[in-house]
């Protein structure tokens, strides 16, 4: 929401509430598709459309792209990985949560021109 604020709805979405066709037809028309790994990354690795995505505690080389690896910039958090045991008690999210909204930003940012990708 923060970013849709920001950037004004002409240039972000929030996806949250609509229909799965919806849901691919945006991604599929958007110039940069950004969230956590998720179902609508994988959707946007099918439908070429470039991501950035947010990993927490999991391999980008495991969930991320396979091919077109150039299109799809990224951010991990610094804890790579935890087993059931280690994740007992901690906050939902807990890894992703460890990266700053700054790094991220400004890896984001610097995708974003690679890509020649702008409002």
């Amino acid at each position: 929401e923060e970013l849709v604020k920001e950037l004004g709805h002409e240039h972000a979405t929030n996806a949250c509430g609509i229909s799965l066709t919806q849901l691919i037809s945006l991604i599929a028309h958007a110039k940069l598709a950004i969230g956590p790994c998720s179902g609508p990354k994988h959707i946007a690795y099918a439908c070429q459309t470039p991501t950035f995505t947010l990993y927490g505690a999991v391999s980008e080389t495991r969930w991320g792209a396979w091919f077109d690896r150039e299109l799809h910039g990224f951010i991990r958090s610094p804890i790579q990985y935890l087993s059931p045991l280690e994740q007992t008690g901690l906050p939902e999210n807990y890894a992703m949560l460890l990266i700053s909204a700054e790094e991220a930003g400004e890896a984001l940012l610097k995708h974003a021109r690679k890509l020649g990708v702008s409002r």
